[in-house]
């Protein structure tokens, strides 16, 4: 390890540190970028405070890194989508075991699983809302 890196390392917060390149620049984890837009946005901290908060000395780090720090976390946080893929790409017939079984193949990616569980989901959800109709359209004695 360098110079640097070791000198860095030492004022982080290894929990939310992926890496630290050669040339000091730091790479945080996703649960920093959440942690440090929590802090900022809701809790109202400063960009400074929010990542001394987090385990991050701005001493020896800076101030700068701190604010680009909390810029960074605003762009990804807000940018956030539910699914990588779209749900609409995917198809909605294929059941749940088959999934699973192409997921545990190696065929299908973690995102292309979430994806076409929402897919089959909002199908299901759809036949459900028919169904709850359906039901209750029929008469009182029907039901009986």
């Amino acid at each position: 390890m360098s110079e640097i890196i070791d000198y860095i390392s030492k004022h982080v917060n290894p929990k939310y540190v992926k890496s630290i390149a050669q040339n000091g620049d730091i790479y945080y984890t996703d649960e920093f970028y959440e942690a440090m837009y929590k802090k900022t946005e809701q809790e109202n901290l400063s960009s400074v405070e929010a990542y001394n908060s987090l385990g991050f000395d701005t001493q020896i780090l800076t101030e700068a890194r701190a604010h680009a720090a909390r810029i960074r976390a605003i762009r990804k946080i807000e940018k956030k989508k539910a699914f990588e893929k779209n749900p609409a790409a995917y198809d909605s017939d294929t059941t749940f075991e088959q999934m699973m079984e192409r997921y545990t193949k190696g065929e299908m990616s973690r995102d292309d699983l979430y994806a076409n569980m929402a897919a089959r989901l909002i199908v299901l959800e759809e036949i459900h809302k028919g169904l709850k109709k359906t039901i209750s359209s029929f008469p009182e004695e029907k039901k009986k």
